[in-house]
């Protein structure tokens, strides 16, 4: 493993395995990490009967972590978290997603906590859910749902409409929504996260009023896999997008132009930074060439 801390993506210390002991403390409120152990597919069965499943292309779990004096367990509970596992024809999709979200965080956008954790000789990626706090569940809704739009139509639409029928509806803070919005859809394309659907957004209700979640779900997929087209259309398009197109979006959203240009800057500033913690990273010289070729033209084609 690499001497990066597998939560927080910063260099760990000579005492220190895999994660920092501030992050254990800070996931879990607990001075180690829960050693997980479960039968997957009994998990699987026993979620569905539950309704504890959460959709998408990799198999997830809803989990709540639970300490009985030295032993240390996830179980199926009150669904604290969000574990998901390996897929064997999706190659180290749990490392780039976590490497995704900490790209992310390096572009200034608020993501959910998340890292990685193994079980046994295996990784996996383990993320708190923003809609509980303590036992209490936080009214949430994902874009497919305020859209009136069936699961299977997660794919069917634009980002434009996203805004007019989402965010400029529903959200409290709409032109602080829109530009996270904005900015989240530009890091998806640059990271080549081509799979932000409806259901990869959410609002949610913070002391009364309903705002966007934390960004979730950012996995670089043209690193595992080649689904060229993003999820939905960006100026009535999904694939060989321009700069102004992304412009077009965002003028459509009725953000300044201004604004914009400076957002666009904005991701050509966090770039060296962004390659350092790819090279830091336990992929190949490989992969992470590849990345970096990806992001480094993506930037450069949004900011020239």
């Amino acid at each position: 493993m690499s001497k990066i801390c597998l939560c927080c993506a910063k260099e760990l210390n000579n005492d220190e395995s895999y994660w920092h002991k501030t992050c254990i403390k800070k996931m879990f409120n607990s001075n180690s990490i829960p050693e997980i152990r479960f039968d997957e597919d009994q998990i699987i069965e026993d979620n569905l009967n539950n309704g504890n499943v959460v959709s998408g292309v990799q198999k997830k779990f809803s989990l709540e972590t639970n300490f009985f004096k030295s032993r240390k367990t996830i179980s199926i509970a009150n669904n604290k978290f969000i574990v998901k596992t390996q897929q064997e024809n999706l190659n180290n999709i749990v490392y780039y997603e976590w490497l995704g979200m900490k790209l992310a965080k390096i572009c200034k956008i608020d993501i959910v906590d998340c890292g990685i954790i193994k079980n046994n000789d295996e990784l996996l990626y383990i993320t708190k859910r923003v809609d509980r706090v303590g036992q209490k569940k936080i009214p949430m809704e994902d874009f497919c749902q305020l859209s009136n739009v069936q699961t299977e139509y997660k794919y069917n639409g634009s980002y434009e409409r996203c805004y007019k029928n989402v965010i400029q509806k529903y959200s409290d803070y709409e032109t602080i929504d829109k530009i996270k919005f904005y900015k989240i859809v530009l890091f998806s394309y640059i990271i080549g996260n081509t799979d932000m659907h409806l259901k990869n957004f959410s609002l949610y209700e913070v002391d009364g009023k309903y705002q966007m979640t934390p960004a979730y779900d950012l996995v670089p997929v043209l690193m595992v896999f080649n689904q060229q087209e993003m999820a939905l259309t960006v100026n009535g398009k999904n694939k060989n997008l321009t700069k102004i197109d992304f412009y077009n979006f965002g003028l459509n959203m009725n953000i300044d132009e201004k604004i914009i240009n400076h957002i666009h800057i904005d991701f050509l500033t966090y770039q060296d930074k962004m390659f350092d913690l790819i090279k830091k990273t336990n992929l190949s010289e490989i992969e992470k060439d590849k990345f970096v070729s990806l992001i480094s033209s993506r930037i450069k084609m949004l900011c020239t």
